[in-house]
């Protein structure tokens, strides 16, 4: 039975007490700085040490040297099966080591702050760690990935113990407080404990590269730079790019990409057509229809309609992101058609307003675009003008129905009390005098 203690000094020593006896066996100069954290290992033939002098020094027969650490080494841990040893450092890493060779198998930037403590499960090679961010995290020490994150503490975390069978973990806390986490028989996923550290990211402003920061939307302003000399800094759109958005946008180049390619086959075929006399046009076979085309039964500008429809309304903005400008001009040849042909003018607008604010820039250096947005305008301005009549209309008839069922109402109303003209004429006439009477008091 190991009865050897192992204590660690200020100045760079690490003395050997034997237990039984009470007395000092040996006195190694092992560090030239502070011993901060010493291990021995389960099978108690060798010694780890961490000092404040960057070092971690394994010790048996022989020293060996882990260098590493660019900063104090303040607590390591090994495993059950002697095979890894894991440290922690004020570096904000913490460092897989192999016992066997004494080499690094993996380092890993932990926390924000300096990494305070770190353990090993029992009989597993996962461990926990703690630091001055606050927070308690688990690791998986063969993967060399994280599985969970623990908020909880409002003050820097500086201690850690784990019980006899992992299934409760003890932290100690600056914020004079000592919390108990407790292992639940609920299974944990992976992927869900990854996206919630994607949506804190994300909030935390470093994943934001996906979306426009400061420059206002289309004002071509370089990233940091400020609104122009007498304009206000507009406010952008909340954006937010995932998974659903970015394979929304990629169904539209898809969408847009078989329409062009339809559409100029089929404008290859009119053009020969064209050259040929009206015998030799009349052999010549059309080209066949795309088999997605012909599935559904819809032309190329009906069929890109029908793929934009599809996205949802929350998710459209952040799809049309995706486009790159190319695909742009292509969508307004499109829109262009659409508004001709009064398809979805509600959804029409909200596509070229959107388009026009984000690519203003872009639009007004492009001459190409010229061609497109001016029928555009008119196509679009003649399709409102007769919405905005249909629905004064409507609002008309509406109206007229409302006046109409009132009337009803009311000639009902009289018809059920049984009254007749003249006593309705004298009610009125009461409730004008009453009313004159309140007035003139």
């Amino acid at each position: 039975m190991f009865l050897k203690v192992a204590v660690g000094t200020k100045n760079g020593e690490i003395l050997i007490y034997d237990v039984s006896s009470s007395s000092l066996i040996d006195t190694i100069k092992a560090h030239s700085g502070t011993v901060w954290s010493l291990h021995v290992r389960k099978d108690g033939k060798a010694l780890v040490s961490g000092s404040a002098d960057k070092d971690v020094k394994f010790w048996e027969f022989e020293e060996k040297d882990g260098t590493g650490e660019i900063l104090p080494v303040l607590s390591m841990d090994i495993s059950d099966d002697s095979k890894l040893i894991v440290t922690c450092s004020a570096d904000k890493n913490v460092k897989i080591w192999g016992l066997d060779f004494g080499d690094c198998h993996k380092s890993i930037f932990a926390h924000e702050d300096s990494v305070m403590q770190v353990a090993f499960e029992k009989g597993s090679h996962y461990f926990w760690t703690v630091g001055k961010d606050k927070l308690l995290k688990y690791w998986d020490g063969d993967k060399f990935e994280g599985i969970q994150k623990l908020e909880g503490h409002h003050g820097e975390i500086w201690a850690l113990a784990l019980s006899h069978f992992g299934n409760f973990v003890v932290t100690g806390s600056h914020d004079k407080s000592i919390r108990v986490w407790e292992k639940l028989d609920e299974p944990l996923f992976l992927e869900e404990e990854r996206e919630k550290e994607l949506e804190r990211l994300y909030e935390n402003g470093i994943a934001d590269s996906l979306n426009r920061e400061d420059a206002a939307i289309g004002s071509g302003a370089a990233e940091g730079e400020s609104g122009a000399a007498g304009t206000e800094t507009e406010v952008s759109a909340v954006t937010k790019q995932t998974t659903e958005t970015l394979m929304a946008g990629e169904k539209i180049m898809e969408a847009l990409e078989l329409a062009d390619r339809e559409r100029e086959t089929f404008r290859e075929y009119e053009e020969a057509m064209s050259k040929l006399s009206e015998t030799d046009a009349m052999r010549l076979q059309p080209p066949p229809r795309n088999p997605v085309l012909a599935a559904y039964d819809l032309e190329p500008e009906a069929y890109v309609l029908r793929v934009v429809e599809r996205v949802q309304s929350t998710a459209l903005h952040d799809a049309l992101l995706v486009l790159p400008f190319s695909k742009v001009v292509s969508l307004m040849a499109y829109l262009n058609i659409w508004a001709e042909k009064e398809w979805n003018i509600p959804l029409l607008s909200r596509i070229l307003f959107f388009l026009l604010k984000t690519h203003n820039n872009q639009i007004a250096a492009n001459r190409v675009m010229r061609t497109i947005l001016i029928p555009l305008r008119k196509n679009l301005r003649d399709a409102l003008q007769r919405q905005k009549e249909i629905i004064g209309y409507n609002l008309a008839a509406l109206q007229f129905i409302k006046n109409k069922n009132d009337v009803e109402r009311t000639a009902r109303f009289y018809e059920e009390e049984g009254w007749d003209e003249e006593k309705v004429k004298a009610k009125i006439a009461e409730g004008k005098k009453r009313k004159r009477v309140v007035l003139t008091a």
